[in-house]
């Protein structure tokens, strides 16, 4: 087994450390976003059906696109995919900091942007 000094030696790589530092702060606002957007559905009035509809929104898109994703990591640059998805992912939660500022927010607004980035995450993992 390597010394934990010789493991830490894969950070020399620019691009290795781009994309796990990359992730980790993707992963993170991820989590934030896993947290934060029941409790805005349930103080603007969501319910735990809604909740419900949240979470599937956000999940089901796996099923409905698993073929999708095993195209695209066929035949398009997994580096592209990533970026693209990347970004629509952090559209989404801007977008619904935006509504939440204007006081536009409504429930179904909320479903809508779980459904857009439950697409690309779960086209994003099927790809990779």
């Amino acid at each position: 087994m390597e010394s934990p000094a010789a493991q830490l030696r894969v950070l020399k790589d620019s691009r290795f450390t781009s994309f796990w530092f990359g992730s980790l702060f993707s992963n993170i606002g991820s989590w934030m976003q896993s947290v934060a957007e029941p409790w805005l559905l349930l103080a603007i009035g969501g319910s735990a059906f809604l909740l419900g509809l949240d979470a599937f929104a956000l999940n089901a898109p796996f099923w409905a696109l698993a073929l999708a994703g095993g195209f695209l990591a066929d035949r398009k640059s997994r580096r592209l995919i990533i970026f693209l998805f990347q970004g629509i992912q952090m559209f989404c939660p801007v977008a619904a900091i935006v509504l939440v500022i204007l006081g536009w927010v409504k429930p179904w607004m909320i479903i809508g942007l779980s459904l857009i980035v439950g697409t690309p995450f779960n086209l994003i993992c099927l790809a990779s």
